[in-house]
């Protein structure tokens, strides 16, 4: 593998211009180590780049070691043509992980999904390689304003101990104005210099406006997502308890200082049940009948 990283991002516009925000990580070995980070560029149009990763903690610190919300996220890191895309994602179910699905396009060759805190130090048995995935058919890059950016990434092996589902709001749970957001990711600190990726991080921000029927726009000002984040997600209150509502997808500008972009999840449910059922089964189809995966529902 290559011991060293190409840095490349791209803009998603619709109405302002969204930067995918992008970490980049080398696996090697299975001892993984952030060589360096990565760098928006400004595309003057849409036609001309290619929706590509992430988003990162900014003014964020270190979950407690018992969180048990750190205990359903992991990392993502996806090789391809350019370099290894590192993301953050959630665990779904024993087999299956939720991230976006810009972290996993331009066909990777291998994609990888780390159970730890701190990727440096990951070890073999912190590892699981993805067998297959699906991007959700609703996201359609740039030409759809990176509307339904999810992903459903399958793995063998298990869950590693200490590691369990992630929880959701029910379906049609309505967001507020103003609303508290806990985000979480391992993407870098600081936009300027594209240091500390790989490192799980949280911050709290807070909902600017309800963007589309899927989608909410949330305050970068003090804190928030960027580089290595996409994927991540983003936490609500639900009855006095933390929920998972959003996935990170993208930031308005370059440094991560304005507004980023959530997609909701339960806006998608049905699609999350039958990305479940046709990865556990293999199929290059749909399943005709769907079952109901329960998928970590408050």
């Amino acid at each position: 593998m290559r011991n060293h990283l190409t840095k490349s991002n791209s803009m998603l516009e619709h109405d302002s211009k969204f930067h995918m925000a992008k970490g980049l990580a080398c696996l090697l070995s299975f001892a993984v180590a952030v060589l360096a980070g990565c760098q928006a560029r400004q595309s003057p149009t849409a036609a001309q780049s290619d929706v590509k990763s992430a988003a990162k903690i900014i003014n964020g610190q270190r979950p407690a070691e018992d969180s048990d919300l750190a205990r359903s996220i992991v990392a993502v890191i996806a090789k391809k043509a350019e370099g290894q895309a590192l993301c953050t994602g959630t665990i779904l179910t024993t087999d299956t992980v939720l991230t976006a699905a810009h972290c996993v396009a331009e066909s990777p060759s291998e994609v990888d999904i780390v159970f730890a805190t701190d990727i440096h130090t990951a070890n073999s048995e912190s590892l699981r390689r993805v067998d297959r995935f699906l991007q959700n058919p609703a996201y359609q890059g740039l030409a759809g304003h990176g509307e339904g950016d999810l992903a459903v990434l399958h793995f063998s092996g298990g869950l590693p101990e200490n590691y369990e589902q992630v929880t959701f709001v029910p379906v049609h749970t309505e967001l507020e104005i103003g609303q508290e957001i806990q985000v979480f990711g391992y993407g870098v600190i600081d936009p300027g210099s594209h240091s500390g990726a790989g490192v799980l991080r949280q911050a709290q921000t807070q909902i600017l406006e309800i963007y589309s029927s899927s989608q909410v726009l949330t305050d970068e000002s003090r804190s928030g997502v960027c580089f290595g984040d996409s994927g991540g997600p983003g936490f609500v209150q639900y009855k006095g308890k933390w929920a998972q509502w959003g996935v990170a997808s993208a930031v308005v500008s370059s440094d991560c200082r304005t507004e980023s972009i959530h997609t909701s999840v339960m806006s998608f449910e049905k699609w999350l049940n039958q990305a479940i059922d046709q990865l556990r089964s293999g199929s290059e189809r749909q399943p005709t009948t769907v079952t109901d995966h329960n998928i970590g529902l408050i």
